[in-house]
């Protein structure tokens, strides 16, 4: 035990480079995988924001048909409810309700009227499809 002690030699200038190394590549590895983690929990939110931005516009559109008796379609992309209309803009990517931006981020916005049955279909930017179908008892 005491010539444990006694000896002075310390650590060797190759050694000290192995340890270096060695935590590097950890402290890489672990980095490596935070950063993953933070990209996915980043991807889950952003699709998440828009699952609830495309639930959001069935909702209100579905809302504001079911209040009123006068509902038309044009061109597939256009929806006029009593004085309000609601169009498609595919060069910005927006739905507006007269003139003003309604909702941003919708990749596509199709309107489809038969008889008493009104079918809305609406996809994001990031590709989530969301469909409703609305029967008119009027």
């Amino acid at each position: 035990m005491k010539s444990l002690l006694k000896n002075n030699k310390g650590l060797t200038l190759v050694e000290l480079l192995a340890v270096i190394v060695i935590s590097s590549i950890i402290m890489i590895v672990l980095f490596s995988i935070f950063l993953n983690g933070q990209n996915q929990a980043q991807t889950q939110r952003d699709k998440n924001l828009q699952l609830i931005d495309v639930a959001y516009v069935l909702k209100v559109l579905t809302r504001e048909i079911r209040k009123t008796d006068i509902v038309e379609v044009q061109n597939n992309d256009t929806l006029i409810i009593d004085n309000d209309i609601y169009t498609f803009n595919s060069a910005d990517n927006t739905i507006t309700k007269n003139g003003d931006v309604f909702q941003n981020n919708i990749n596509q916005f199709q309107v489809n009227k038969v008889l008493n049955k009104i079918t809305i279909q609406i996809t994001s930017i990031d590709g989530i499809t969301q469909k409703t179908e609305i029967v008119l008892r009027r």
